[in-house]
Formats: structure tokens, C-alpha cells, sequence
């Protein structure tokens, strides 16, 4: 999927994107968060590759962490701001971004349900490992590719996106 796509795709199901979620079984957010609970402090600072609208991020703020985050939809980030509990965010296209995201170091960065949008994740891969403390951990979710149930070509990523939610 191009950029474009994504990002108009994205942009259109912002202000549905939190009801939608409620109403599936996708525990990613969950996941990450549970994973990676035992090793938080109050006062780390994490940053949220993809924070969309902050659903992931939340908890980790709840825990006393200091959020950061990065999107490349307007909308999401609109929407993630209007909650008011991120220190800092930063439109930028993920797939194309120039490094550095952020001028600092980070002790947890986490990427929920983004992964699959990228052809290649080595430049990201790279900046979150020139971005994350040396005692710092990287947590990110990935959806197991099934080429026959839901083309990521496909002109409708929010009907593709319910797909892997239902």
C-alpha cells in the first residue's frame, strides 16, 4: 500500500478508530504492556512508533511514564492530543522519516499493530536502536502475514485492518 493510501486511509477512521477497537478482541496494547510492566519505573520515557490515537500508549503513562509519540496520520495525532497525556508528538511519515525522530534517548520504545505496513524496516530498526538506552527495551507487535485473507494492497485499510481485529 502506498503511502497515500495509508495515510487517507488512516486519516478517515481516526474518529472511529477507539469505538472500533472496543468493540474487538485485539489485546496487542495488552500485551505489550504486560510484557514490559515488571520492567518499568515512574519517570521512563517512552516513545510510541505509530501512537495513533494512544490506545497503546495509555497504560504506560498510567504507570508514570513520559510519552512520546510519532504518526504519519494528521488525524490520529489529533485526536491522540486532545487526550493530553503525551509530552511530545510528531507527525512524520514512518516509511520515509529522516532521522532522528527525537533528540533523545529513550528506555522503552513500542510499536503496536504498525509493523505491517512497512516494505522495509531496517531504517526503523536502525533509529530505534541509535534512540533507545543501553538498558533500554523495544517492544512491537506483528501480524502474522495470510496473503490469502487480506491484501495490504488493498484500496480500504480500515476494512482490512477489522479483518485482523475480528
Amino acid at each position: 500500500m502506498t503511502t497515500n493510501k495509508t495515510l487517507k486511509s488512516t486519516n478517515a477512521f481516526a474518529k472511529d478508530y477507539d469505538d472500533h477497537i472496543q468493540t474487538k478482541t485485539w489485546f496487542a496494547p495488552d500485551v505489550i504492556f504486560g510484557l514490559l510492566y515488571s520492567y518499568l519505573k515512574p519517570g521512563d520515557i517512552l516513545l510510541d512508533i505509530g501512537i495513533g490515537t494512544g490506545l497503546s500508549a495509555l497504560p504506560f503513562h498510567h504507570a508514570g511514564l513520559e510519552i512520546y509519540g510519532v504518526d504519519g496520520s494528521e488525524e490520529m495525532i489529533r485526536i491522540c492530543k486532545s487526550k493530553r497525556f503525551v509530552k511530545e508528538l510528531k507527525q512524520v511519515d514512518l516509511c520515509h522519516f529522516k532521522s532522528p525522530l527525537f533528540n533523545i534517548l529513550f528506555d522503552i520504545i513500542i510499536s503496536v499493530g504498525v509493523f505491517h505496513f512497512f516494505e522495509d524496516l531496517g531504517p526503523l530498526i536502525q533509529e530505534t536502536s541509535e534512540r533507545t538506552k543501553a538498558s533500554g527495551m523495544f517492544g512491537f507487535t506483528t501480524f502474522r502475514f495470510e496473503p490469502k485473507r487480506v491484501s495490504l494492497q488493498s484500496s480500504s485499510w480500515p476494512k482490512a485492518f477489522g479483518r485482523f481485529l475480528e
